[in-house]
């Protein structure tokens, strides 16, 4: 298969990272800890749990309860309008979602322009200690995803390639 290079970029052009990894594999850690730190830029987190713990708690429901009644159309909806006003103010962005396909990941990248250099963030867990933070997790929180959701997600993984991104970090 054909691999392209993407396009040299300004190193001081904005950036967008895509945060890759299964559930509870250290993404939303990882965005907090880079948040916390100086940059240059103002920071745009998109994040698709974070749009359903906001609508779970308009809704008085809890993580669980809101995954299953929620519209990930509109989801994805609210997630591009975030995507298309951080591009428009020039913003880095933080996509702060699985992304473990393409597919999700390509739905983004078309709406970025080709000034932004593109990084991706790969986040490596083997499975046994992904089941246990997510049942530390839901003994905490009661955010509850299944096992099989979890190895589904894992079994259809399509690692990021530099077709897609100026670089790739794997933590």
């Amino acid at each position: 298969m054909k691999q392209e290079i993407l396009p040299a970029v300004a190193i001081d052009a904005p950036k967008v990272i895509f945060l890759v990894g299964a559930p509870a594999s250290g993404k939303t850690t990882w965005r907090e800890q880079y948040a916390s730190h100086a940059v240059v830029n103002p920071t745009t987190i998109i994040s698709s749990d974070d749009i359903i713990e906001a609508w779970a708690a308009e809704q008085g429901l809890s993580y669980t309860e809101a995954f299953s009644k929620v519209s990930f159309s509109k989801i994805e909806v609210e997630m591009e309008t975030l995507l298309q006003r951080a591009v428009a103010q020039n913003a880095d962005i933080i996509i702060d979602r699985t992304n473990m396909k393409r597919k999700s990941r390509n739905q983004f990248h078309k709406l970025i322009p080709d000034t932004y250099r593109r990084e991706a963030v790969v986040f490596r867990v083997p499975l046994e200690e992904l089941n246990r933070r997510l049942q530390t997790r839901a003994e905490i929180t009661g955010k509850v995803i299944p096992e099989d959701v979890v190895s589904g997600m894992l079994a259809n993984y399509a690692p990021p390639g530099l077709d897609e991104f100026h670089s790739i970090e794997y933590i």
